[in-house]
């Protein structure tokens, strides 16, 4: 655990840091709020795109590399369970957006 502690507290500095750098003006309007939302959500669904192709990677690695051993083979199939969720998780993050935009158009007609 702590090695995934250093790995992704300064991805996430890094992220946040780009993602909302000092060129982005400040919000004033609900359209700002919007893109700020849309902006965070589009990092969040690549940071957890990244996570679920190196956790699939590191799932067949682990399965490849058991020879029969049920634990290593039973710690594989955990692995890969974790991948699909940070896909799913995924997959949330990048539809939300359009959800949310779909939501606010009935109420104004635009996002």
């Amino acid at each position: 655990m702590a090695r995934f502690k250093k790995f992704i507290l300064p991805l996430v500095g890094v992220l946040w840091s780009t993602a909302f750098a000092a060129t982005t003006p400040p919000i004033t309007t609900v359209q700002g709020i919007v893109d700020l939302f849309n902006k965070i959500l589009f990092w969040v669904s690549t940071v957890f795109w990244i996570a679920a192709g190196i956790a699939t990677l590191y799932a067949g690695f682990l399965y490849m590399t058991a020879s029969g051993d049920e634990q290593r083979v039973t710690k594989a199939k955990k692995q890969l369970l974790y991948a699909v969720i940070a896909i799913a998780i995924g997959i949330i993050a990048a539809g939300l957006p359009a959800l949310i935009c779909n939501f606010l158009k009935a109420g104004s007609g635009t996002c």
